[in-house]
């Protein structure tokens, strides 16, 4: 959506500059400029389409696969089992699955 709101941009102020020519005596830096900006709007559509076909893990688990027991750390610093996270909640009921979500952390 952003790539194409510039191109919109690009556009209504192309056409202002040259609609404008007294005003605006830089047609041909307007066109070097447009040039570059259709030069990298097509690399980054290129780019986008290529980080599309980054293939898949082969050692990853997948959805609904079993995984072995481990221990970690939670938010707060005290070590979580993954047999602790299937333990009944405090209502009775036993869950049927649990979301992880992995965050990177600080560097």
């Amino acid at each position: 959506m952003l790539p194409a709101i510039g191109l919109i941009l690009l556009f209504v102020g192309l056409a202002g500059a040259f609609g404008r020519s007294a005003v605006y005596s830089g047609k041909i830096w307007g066109s070097g400029v447009t040039a570059i900006a259709l030069l990298l709007f097509a690399g980054e559509i290129w780019l986008f389409e290529k980080t599309r076909d980054v293939p898949k893990s082969a050692g990853a688990p997948q959805v609904g696969e079993r995984l072995s027991e481990f221990t970690l750390s939670d938010s707060s610093g005290q070590p979580t089992s993954l047999s602790q996270l299937f333990l009944a909640s405090a209502d009775g009921s036993q869950p049927k699955a649990v979301l992880l979500i992995f965050y990177r952390g600080y560097w």
